[in-house]
């Protein structure tokens, strides 16, 4: 992927607050076509976009997020170009039309009681107050490969520390191999 594009997708990560999108799970899906036409990549699973609606008292536009481990971070992405060619796109009209196609039902009640028209206004207002400040949650600095297979590797390590020796080697269900299993000792 170039990372003009892998910037773009952090980028909306960053500004929707998708912090679902990582190494351990990528959230990305590429439609196979059988050669007619080139693959497409397709971003799925945004259930964890969006936190601050969880607690508007505590949002801050300007709050940044965790994008270290993005499943998009080895790619280099460019956020910089990604977030010039983007961010003027998002502008208040732009949000107010995207707010307009939520259903009511999905708004009501909002927080404090407040009508689905309120509800859009706050997200429109929070939005738009985000990518005005992208400068501030703008991520970057991402761990290379290596770094995060370290990273990890010292994360395993102070895990198994203090265990007792039957439990070190448990598998990891990470998607990794599961650890070596000696059933000679159930054998006889």
């Amino acid at each position: 992927m170039d990372p003009l594009e892998a910037g773009r997708i952090v980028w909306l990560d960053a500004f929707t607050a998708n912090v679902d999108r990582t190494v351990h799970s990528s959230n990305l899906m590429v439609w196979p076509t059988l050669g007619t036409v080139p693959p497409r990549l397709w971003l799925i699973d945004h259930g964890a976009a969006l936190v601050f609606h969880h607690r508007w008292d505590g949002a801050d536009p300007a709050r940044v997020y965790d994008f270290r481990h993005h499943a998009l971070g080895h790619c280099a992405p460019d956020v910089r170009a990604a977030d010039a060619e983007l961010a003027p796109r998002v502008t208040r009209e732009l949000l107010h039309e995207v707010t307009a196609a939520v259903p009511d039902a999905w708004l009501a009640p909002g927080p404090g009681g407040a009508t689905p028209d309120e509800v859009r206004r706050t997200y429109v207002d929070h939005l738009h107050a985000r990518v005005e400040v992208s400068g501030a949650w703008l991520p970057t600095g991402f761990p290379s490969r290596e770094e995060i297979a370290d990273e990890e590797a010292r994360r395993a390590a102070r895990t198994r520390q203090g265990r007792p020796e039957w439990l070190k080697r448990v598998p990891d269900l990470h998607g990794r191999p599961a650890a070596e299993q000696d059933w000679s000792v159930h054998l006889g």
